[in-house]
């Protein structure tokens, strides 16, 4: 029997038409295998590309469109594992999300998923942790996508959630009035945000962590929005908190470490709300981001501040105001240590601080560097307000507390150890009208090298009970042109220049019942037109007790002068001095003038050699 011709085939147009009609079956045929249905060409791809814009993609691979399961095997407990294995009701959420009822669990076996893009119900979802290698649950969402929780009770636990690419959106957001609980869970953003809460959401989240890699957002909470945060770590963010609008916060045990940027959005917390903020126990270490509450009440309460260096802001933590409502910033038992920069009050923000500590804070002002942020405490700005109770500052740097710019503070069983300056009133620019005010009681200030108190430009300083153990080269207190101090029961004791020293026109100190003692220069000295006034004070072991110089007027009354080396009082260029019921004890020389000055003396018991 002769063999087939082809040939002869191929000359028939019908044989050729059911030939080409054959290969395009099989090839449909032979697609549908590898994508595990049956169909035509055309709906493999349509479903591919619907698959291409819903789901992540790993490197140049699509995740298959994912079978809808429409109940779990296990009652209303859901099992995903991304290998398919076991009794695992799906490979991904995708296939499961849809079917979700109020009241299930979703337990992820430790792998790789793509996150839910959406969920309404209330669910709990936790993730399995491999026993053997110690991988987790992660579910990864590609950028400009995320998780939108629009109600229900949504409570994710043991899991890693991260963005595959930098993108715009917010790995979970809290909408309406949904409840969220994250426990356990590791958020990285790559730039965008981690948890967005907004409307009346609430939050509870513990035990987390939260990153954005120095480019995003930890947490927001604005609109009635509610959160609890419990012993979390914030780390290499731009912003961890943000606390806008009528939001409400509050943060226990939680640590806030290597958020490091130099931009002017840095920021720990920014709490702008007419809400509240707490913060208890919490630690701020080796950040450039700061703290500012511009509206609202914030506490923090036994919190922890080390070694913050210098970002964009120069200061760590600061009460401001923010659409003409002013921050009330209260610190109670907290801790400061080797901060560079001030604990701020400004533009009319208050702050009330008890029971704190600040040890080597502040540092020496570098060129082109505005000193006033280098003290530990800064207070500026009109209508700002600051009230310290029993707060040590210690190994100050620079300065203990600056008052400036019509600013005023109040601070009572404080102590102030080292650096330029205990308590420096003045202005924080060379352009500004005024100094600040402040009332000292019960404070201790010692060790400084400049002055313990100075008053420059107008400022105004009260000082009861207190105690002054100087090292100053210069005077210990020091009253420019214009500036004022009222003085009682206090003493100013060593130091290498004066005591109290008052210069300029209008410038002016009364004391009653003070001690300056033991100055190598002079216990009290007035210059330029200053007028000094003490009652019931005493004047002992200084080099001169009191002098006027260059038109200056000293008035004493009821004081005791005694054992200084030069002079008890002296008088020269044109200055006046008025003694009235003055004692002097082991006082050689009691008087001194020159032609040009006077020294009055009013009372028989104030005799002299040179009347």
């Amino acid at each position: 029997m002769s063999g087939l011709d082809f040939r002869l085939l191929l000359k028939n147009q019908w044989v050729i038409v059911c030939s080409l009609v054959g290969l395009v079956a099989l090839f449909t045929t032979m697609v549908d295998v590898f994508t595990g249905k049956f169909g035509s060409s055309t709906s493999t791809q349509t479903a591919n590309n619907n698959q291409s814009t819903n789901n992540n993609q790993t490197g140049n691979q699509v995740t298959p469109q994912a079978q809808a399961v429409s109940k779990p095997k296990h009652g209303r407990q859901w099992m995903l594992d991304s290998t398919g294995a076991g009794d695992a009701d799906a490979k991904d959420f995708a296939s499961i999300v849809n079917s979700l009822q109020d009241g299930d669990t979703v337990q992820v076996k430790a792998g790789s998923y793509n996150g839910p893009l959406a969920l309404a119900k209330s669910v709990v979802i936790t993730g399995d942790t491999d026993q053997t290698t110690g991988a987790r649950a992660s579910i990864h969402y590609s950028g400009g996508t995320g998780c939108v929780i629009t109600g229900g009770q949504v409570t994710l636990q043991n899991l890693d959630v991260s963005e595959t690419s930098e993108g715009g959106s917010v790995l979970i957001s809290g909408l309406s009035q949904s409840v969220l609980q994250i426990k356990n869970c590791n958020l990285l953003s790559r730039g965008s945000s981690c948890i967005a809460m907004s409307e009346n959401a609430q939050l509870t989240l513990q035990d987390s962590s939260l990153r954005t890699e120095s480019k995003g957002k930890a947490c927001t909470v604005e609109g009635y929005a509610k959160a609890t945060i419990d012993r979390c770590t914030f780390e290499e963010n731009l912003r961890c908190i943000d606390c806008l609008q009528q939001g409400s916060l509050a943060v226990n045990d939680s640590k806030f470490q290597n958020n490091i940027s130099d931009s002017k959005d840095a920021s720990l917390i920014y709490f702008g709300s007419t809400g509240s903020a707490e913060f208890s126990r919490c630690t701020f270490t080796e950040n450039t981001a700061v703290i500012t509450d511009a509206q609202g009440i914030m506490t923090l309460t036994n919190c922890r501040f080390e070694k913050n260096r210098e970002g964009y802001w120069k200061y760590t933590v600061a009460s401001t105001s923010w659409q003409n409502t002013s921050g009330k910033l209260a610190l109670s038992a907290c801790e400061f240590v080797s901060n560079p920069r001030a604990l701020l009050v400004s533009n009319g923000g208050q702050l009330t601080m008890e029971g704190c500590k600040f040890q080597g804070c502040g540092q020496l002002p570098r060129g082109g560097d505005a000193a006033a942020n280098y003290a530990n405490l800064l207070v500026m700005g009109e209508g700002s307000v600051a009230t310290v109770t029993n707060t040590n500052f210690t190994d100050v740097q620079f300065a203990g507390v600056l008052v400036a710019d019509q600013a005023h503070a109040t601070l009572k069983d404080i102590t102030i150890q080292g650096g330029q300056y205990g308590i420096d009133l003045g202005v924080s620019a060379s352009n500004l009208p005024k100094g600040g005010s402040a009332e000292l009681e019960n404070a201790t200030l010692s060790g400084q090298s400049g002055q313990a108190a100075r008053l420059t430009r107008g400022s105004y300083l009260k000082l009861f009970n207190c105690h002054i153990d100087g090292e100053a080269w210069d005077s210990s207190i020091y009253v420019d042109t214009g500036s004022i101090l009222e003085m009682a029961g206090s003493d100013v004791k060593g130091g290498k220049g004066n005591g109290l020293e008052a210069v300029g026109a209008n410038s002016q100190a009364r004391a009653q019942q003070c001690q300056f003692l033991s100055f190598q220069g002079t216990g009290v000295a007035g210059r330029n037109e200053a007028k000094i006034g003490l009652t019931g004070c005493t004047l002992e072991q200084n080099d001169i007790g009191a002098q006027a110089i260059e038109s200056a007027m000293l008035t004493l009354e009821n004081c005791t002068i005694g054992s200084n080396r030069t002079y008890g009082v002296s008088a020269l260029n044109s200055g006046y001095v008025s003694l009235a019921n003055i004692t002097f004890n082991d006082q050689t020389n009691q008087t001194n003038k020159d032609g040009f000055s006077t020294v009055r003396i009013s009372d028989k018991r104030a005799m002299t050699a040179n009347q």
